[in-house]
């Protein structure tokens, strides 16, 4: 099963809730015994017990490992960042039916720049650069080790302490050669743990063939695609405000209400971050008071925004009545 199956059954099942299906192939989901509803993806070891890939490294030696890599120049903050890094990743494609959290429709949004914003120029490069920082944050990663990661002209790059930048599969692919060991018990689990790391990096830094899209039944669908949410916003973005004043319904469906939420977050961090005045348009368009002061409301507790102060400047304090001052969405 590819990445993108396995993250559109995820998103299938944020949207429809439910068991996530089982499919052939290695990878598969188990559900956490601690938590009912969550599913880690997992694959099975030598006796056909499933591991889950966020715990893959219950299997290793981590001080041998580490001797081995700095033969080959990694340090023990090089190995402990990747270390860390491949083993959150599996996080993005664990499944928590019916369970809507922030960090879950930032982590959708953070992907879907990632996927859909390909372009080899400037703008599509500090985009999917900034999608990156952030979607490492929701990962719970620490700064330093995302300070590490970015794109490059080579792809997806590490920051090593020594060897510097080079391709971050050249990184994993060194770590897994340092673990083959013939006849290890483990060894044919660990060789697709080595497919699986691999396969996430070529995921990203690979543009698709064709251009990356959800499968949603909703209308509005297709603006959570960053891509068409930006040539949108260049040339009708009342379609986008349109989207804007639904997200204040609360009759709206599972699936409309996760395309909503993008693109509060697409408007909040494209538009408002850099232009907070250009609410003011969208107050206009909307022209009853009290819809926009739910819309700005939204955008304000569930999109990317600047600091709330900014929109007080404006006069606009009090269509956030009942807001803390302090509440701004992560960027």
């Amino acid at each position: 099963m590819t990445l993108d199956a396995l993250f559109k059954q995820r998103i299938a099942a944020f949207v429809q809730g439910g068991v996530p299906a089982r499919v052939p192939g290695p990878l598969f989901h188990v559900q956490d015994d601690g938590q009912p509803g969550r599913w880690h993806l997992s694959a099975p070891d030598h006796r056909g017990r499933p591991i889950p890939l966020v715990r893959w490294h219950d299997v290793i030696r981590v001080p041998a490992l580490a001797r081995r890599m700095a033969d080959r120049g990694y340090t023990d903050a090089d190995l402990h960042a990747v270390l860390l890094m491949v083993t959150r990743v599996a996080n993005l494609f664990a499944v928590d039916a019916g369970q809507r959290s922030n960090k879950e429709y930032a982590q959708f949004g953070h992907v879907l720049h990632l996927l859909t914003l390909t372009q080899q120029t400037d703008e599509h490069l500090a985009l999917r650069n900034h999608a990156l920082y952030f979607l490492l944050f929701e990962l719970d990663i620490d700064d330093e080790t995302r300070d590490r990661l970015q794109f490059g002209e080579g792809g997806l790059l590490f920051h090593a302490e020594r060897l510097g930048p080079h391709p971050l599969s050249e990184v994993v692919g060194a770590m897994h050669d340092c673990l083959v060991r013939p006849g290890r018990r483990f060894a044919p689990f660990l060789q697709v743990v080595r497919a699986f790391h691999l396969g996430w990096v070529h995921w990203l830094e690979t543009p698709p063939l064709r251009p990356w899209r959800l499968a949603l039944d909703e209308p509005h669908a297709a603006l959570a695609h960053p891509d068409v949410f930006l040539a949108t916003l260049r040339g009708d973005e009342t379609r986008i405000f349109d989207v804007l004043i639904d997200a204040t319904s609360p009759q709206a469906s599972p699936a409309a209400g996760l395309v909503s939420r993008l693109v509060l977050m697409h408007y909040g961090q494209h538009v408002l971050r850099h232009t907070p005045e250009a609410v003011l348009r969208l107050r206009d368009y909307v022209g009853d008071a009290t819809r926009f002061s739910q819309v700005l409301c939204a955008l304000v507790t569930q999109g990317a925004v600047p600091d709330r102060g900014r929109f007080d400047a404006l006069g606009l304090g009090g269509c956030l009545e009942g807001v803390p001052a302090d509440r701004v969405a992560s960027c």
